[in-house]
């Protein structure tokens, strides 16, 4: 039980400003992160965390927005479930991190640790331990050219040290004080990681593959792992070809409209659309964050339709009606044939020459035809 939790980055500044604070702090946190919420969103976002290695702490107070609902739909793989069983069936594959603590609590306080908010503490309850590991640990290596590898050393720093940069002879005398320049000819295998027997149902198992990277001169390197770095582009033209405009190779949606393109109906969604991310998560949020846009603007042009229609069918009563007026004559007449009735009956009457089109007869003009 410690009813002070102290983290270098809670969620929700995590969540207003999307930043990661540098730590210029004496003090040593318990926790990378806390995350305050243990719905689909805050689950989500401990996932990203832990798989890379990040200490976090989740807090779920228990309540949930659709806590009252009995199933859970557009979630793939989870549709028709209850919420409760998908934020169990989450808890059980995150608990297989080393990383990750759970616990059921609410959040009293949180109070900034210092006046560049680089740390803050938090006032709960209880906590619990869960765990597991993928390549963590492994030597990696990583294939891209030079300008790649630092930027992918620092992301796979938090996976482990081990790591070689492979840059396939695109080194510069600048650099060469950080890696060695060598051209790879080829990559062999050596061990298959999966014995085929691996639960499928877990998010993560030890995985045994061995690689050996021959290079046109010098030693060759052992790696378990390789990081590739290579250029995104979109697999088909169709959007382009249909005229839809691309933004660095992609094609460019309006985040404010449904992810709408500049081609009115053509929508662009998932890794193809230009927001620059590419993952499952975002894909699932960004294909229903269309579906919603999309079912909400057919639903209005159906009531639009609607209303036209009423509109027309109103307009064309109220020319049966003048039309009626014009020939009906006046009380008395021989051609009298009483108030216009707007039953559903139609006939052609031959006006001026051309037809004009009558929603209905009254009783009286249906019997004219047989008056001698």
């Amino acid at each position: 039980m410690r009813p002070n939790l102290i983290a270098s980055c809670s969620a929700l500044a995590l969540a207003v400003n999307g930043a990661v604070l540098p730590r210029q702090t004496s003090v040593t946190p318990d926790f990378d992160a806390i995350v305050v919420g243990g719905g689909p969103a805050g689950l989500s976002a401990l996932s990203g965390l832990v798989r890379a290695r990040r200490k976090v702490l989740l807090i779920d107070s228990g309540v949930y927005r659709n806590a009252p609902t009995r199933h859970m739909h557009d979630v793939l793989g989870f549709d028709g479930f209850t919420p409760a069983y998908f934020r169990w069936a989450a808890r059980q594959q995150l608990s297989h991190y080393d990383t990750v603590d759970m616990i059921n609590g609410t959040v009293t306080k949180i109070t900034p640790g210092n006046s560049q908010n680089t740390y803050f503490t938090l006032a709960t309850s209880s906590q619990s331990n869960l765990t597991a590991r993928k390549h963590a640990d492994q030597p990696l290596g990583l294939l891209g050219p030079l300008t790649d590898a630092p930027g992918a050393v620092r992301e796979t720093v938090t996976l482990n040290s081990n790591v070689v940069a492979f840059v396939n002879g695109t080194d510069t005398p600048a650099a060469r004080a950080e890696t060695e320049k060598k051209t790879i000819k080829f990559i062999t295998r050596l061990r298959e990681g999966s014995t085929g027997h691996e639960d499928p149902s877990l998010p993560t198992v030890a995985e045994h593959d061995w690689f050996r990277v021959e290079f046109t001169e010098g030693l060759p390197v052992e790696r378990a792992a390789f990081l590739a770095s290579f250029p995104s582009e979109q697999t088909s033209n169709v959007g382009r070809d249909l005229g839809v405009q691309l933004l660095r190779g992609r094609l460019s949606a309006d985040p404010t409209a449904g992810l709408v393109t500049n081609v009115p109906g053509v929508y662009a969604i998932g890794d193809a659309n230009s927001d620059n991310v590419t993952n499952v998560p975002h894909a699932l949020f960004s294909g229903k964050r269309t579906a919603v846009y999309l079912h909400v603007r057919l639903a209005r042009e159906d009531g639009e339709k609607e209303l036209n229609g009423t509109i027309a069918r109103r307009d064309m009563d109220l020319e049966a009606r003048a039309l009626w007026d014009a020939v009906n004559g006046e009380p008395g007449d021989i051609l009298y044939a009483g108030e216009f009735d707007s039953q559903l009956v139609f006939c052609w009457l031959a006006v001026d020459g051309k037809k004009r089109g009558v929603h209905s007869i009254p009783q009286p003009l249906t019997q004219l035809g047989s008056t001698p």
